[in-house]
């Protein structure tokens, strides 16, 4: 990610509060330490410092779950956060989150959401946009729904 952008996201984020422990640890890309809210936890299992190069899911999880782990939204969320952290571009980012393995389509998506809000709608490479076209209804059905989405008005 460029300069710019990592110093808007660090102070951005130190601004960012949260009344619930484990996401203010993931907001910061810390560990989470000994704290009520996590008493039986393992603190090994809480350690969400997606700004590592290196930053991998929970060692247990991935064990137990190896097709299914980055489906709980802390693993999600900071394994997309990493990928954009950690790249230059949405497709960079977007084609590390769903090559690590795991639930990569959700993992895929939350990343592309993120990718997508900071570098631009232009910045996504038109064989990807045209690949989804495909599964239309007809045509401009996808952007008439997110329009609608947005607006907040009923999709029939």
């Amino acid at each position: 990610m460029g300069m710019e952008l990592k110093i808007y996201w660090k102070t951005y984020l130190k601004i960012f509060t949260s009344e619930v422990y484990s996401i203010t640890c993931l907001v910061a890309s810390r560990a989470e330490e000994k704290h009520p809210s996590n008493k039986k936890l393992d603190l090994k299992d809480r350690d969400w410092n997606w700004k590592q190069n290196d930053f991998k899911y929970s060692e247990t999880r991935s064990r137990s779950q190896p097709g299914y782990v980055g489906s709980y939204a802390m693993d999600a969320l900071s394994m997309a956060l990493h990928c954009v952290y950690t790249t230059n571009s949405f497709s960079e980012a977007v084609l590390k989150a769903v090559n690590i393995r795991g639930d990569s389509d959700s993992v895929g998506a939350v990343t592309a959401q993120i990718a997508g809000a900071i570098y631009g709608v232009s910045s996504i490479n038109n064989n990807w946009i045209n690949v989804v076209l495909r599964h239309e209804k007809f045509e401009g059905d996808l952007f008439l729904r997110a329009y609608k989405l947005f607006k907040k008005e009923k999709i029939v």
